[in-house]
């Protein structure tokens, strides 16, 4: 069911879906939709009422979307020209001539030498993929010494890249594995350490407790200022 609330002179649209829960839930999904969750037993005067009481907050939300930066990447055809977004630079598409396929890139141009466009999405993805995993692991065993060095007896965590739609990394302590969301590999080394460091910290104290975040800042000292760039620049990444 869809409907929509006029707050403060501002539209707002929402989708209803009724389900057996208890209480009435409310998601936001950038750049304008709203999603309402609650029992059928929950009067629709009751869900007006609570929009309007989270109104401000719905229209802060929108609003704070609205001033966060969004990339716009034209990658396509793998045509020059075409940009991409890698490790926190916009990056352009330039095609070389070689009989050998191999990508490398530097802070203007990523370079794609080959003989031509076969196969070329398909070689794409798979560089895409290895070069992932070289980066990821790299940082993990940088930042896992950070760990060692203050003596924590952990196993080194297996680390994997996945797609994530709400979320930047995920810990599963129990067996040691450490999910990141792959559109990292768009976003700077420092704010994918700062991912990588809340979750190897997460094998130590699994739960965001006060250990678990004197920890975080005896690893990480600016890990605030870090999860403030990360949220506000790159946010818009996970509704990709």
């Amino acid at each position: 069911m869809e409907g929509k609330l006029i707050y403060r002179g501002k539209e707002i649209k929402f989708n209803l879906t009724y389900k057996k829960v208890r209480r009435i839930y409310l998601r936001i999904k950038y750049p304008d939709k709203i999603f309402i969750t609650c029992s059928r037993r929950v009067p629709l005067n009751d869900i007006y009422s609570f929009l309007e009481r989270k109104g401000d907050w719905i229209l802060k939300g929108l609003e704070r979307y609205e001033k966060m930066p969004h990339f716009e990447e034209t990658l396509k055809n793998f045509d020059d020209g075409e940009e991409l977004l890698l490790l926190g630079k916009m990056l352009k598409i330039q095609n070389v001539a070689s009989q050998k396929f191999f990508i490398d890139f530097d802070d203007q141009f990523l370079y794609i030498h080959r003989s031509d466009k076969r196969g070329i999405k398909k070689r794409f993805e798979e560089w895409q993929r290895e070069f992932g995993k070289v980066v990821i692991n790299e940082l993990t065993k940088q930042n896992f010494k950070k760990f060692e060095k203050l003596d924590f007896k952990i196993c080194f965590p297996s680390v994997t890249l996945k797609s994530m739609k709400a979320r930047w990394g995920s810990c599963n302590y129990k067996k040691g594995e450490i999910k990141i969301n792959k559109v990292l590999m768009k976003v700077e080394k420092p704010l994918i350490d700062f991912v990588l460091c809340h979750e190897i910290a997460h094998l130590v104290y699994p739960c965001h407790d006060k250990n678990f975040y004197n920890l975080l800042t005896a690893i990480l000292p600016d890990w605030r200022e870090r999860k403030k760039v990360l949220n506000f620049k790159y946010f818009t990444l996970l509704e990709d």
